[in-house]
């Protein structure tokens, strides 16, 4: 007998603890609606916000514990609570998984590996660093008489960028500075008018802003995207002092479109983009590694 009064004393300290729980929250989340939750299948995903972001909760909630939670306001599937236990650790399941005062359903949840979130989005920035590769075709000309040349250029760059982010999407823009080596060793397309010019290590210079899509289809740590850069660089392609040919232009924007996939570990990333200025034939790679913030 005294076991049980001990018991039920000890159920009445933990909800009169909970109902504490949404003086935490600010007073507009209040007003959107917090209330009492009940685990109901301890076998579902639940995860925990980080610095990092939403990342898996290692430890697991037993079936018929209390949270106070609420909706998320973007996706009304998500429930956003904290752990009664321990430190109060922001934490998300599906609705399926838990139920409460305001829910109907008392349905146990999927199981762990068909949990799929789409929490609100969060904005980051970043920083970035790598090698960038291309080529583009730079024309050379001596009165009627023209031709085009292919240029090879290898670049060292630093970038910052914004991002916005949840769980399974990102969109952002980045921004890089870069300086590289050019080479020309022959024309683009051989012809009876073709002018014999080579050169190596030219400078250029140049500044990218490239709008970038990602997603993550399977893993959180993998992610794949496309991009459209745009490419503005600077070089002069040197020739003779008493030459008569014309060559360039000095500055040429370049618009590109790129193919990217990246791993992700916490804030560290790298990254690969391979694709194109121009046409086709004009091709781009990139290796890069950064930081997100």
């Amino acid at each position: 007998m005294v076991l049980k009064l001990k018991i039920l004393k000890l159920r009445y300290l933990v909800v009169g603890y909970l109902c504490v729980l949404p003086q935490l929250e600010a007073q507009s989340a209040i007003v959107a609606g917090i209330f009492k939750y009940r685990v109901v299948n301890p076998n579902c995903t639940i995860k925990q916000k980080t610095e990092d972001g939403w990342i898996p909760f290692r430890s697991k909630l037993a079936k018929g514990d209390l949270a106070i939670g609420k909706p998320n306001s973007k996706n009304p599937s998500i429930i956003i609570f904290k752990t009664p236990k321990g430190k109060q650790t922001l934490l998300a399941a599906k609705k399926s998984c838990i139920f409460g005062d305001r829910t109907s359903s008392g349905k146990s949840g999927s199981d762990e590996g068909d949990e799929k979130y789409d929490l609100e989005s969060q904005t980051r920035a970043l920083f970035s660093m790598g090698v960038h590769s291309w080529q583009e075709l730079i024309s050379i000309s001596q009165g009627d008489i023209k031709s085009s040349l292919r240029a090879s250029s290898i670049a060292a760059f630093v970038g910052v960028g914004f991002l916005s982010a949840n769980d399974k999407r990102e969109l952002g823009v980045n921004f890089q500075i870069l300086y590289a080596k050019a080479q020309v060793l022959n024309s683009a397309e051989p012809s009876d008018t073709d002018i014999i010019y080579s050169v190596k290590n030219v400078d250029v210079a140049g500044a990218i802003i490239s709008p970038q899509f990602f997603t993550r289809p399977s893993s959180g740590s993998v992610a794949f995207g496309v991009s459209v850069p745009i490419f503005l660089r600077f070089g002069a392609y040197p020739l003779g002092t008493d030459s008569t040919y014309k060559i360039g232009p000095r500055f040429k924007p370049l618009l590109g479109l790129n193919i990217e996939s990246r791993f992700e570990r916490g804030g560290l990333f790298f990254g690969q983009k391979v694709g194109f200025y121009g046409a086709p034939r004009s091709l781009s790679w990139s290796l890069e590694t950064g930081w997100k913030f």
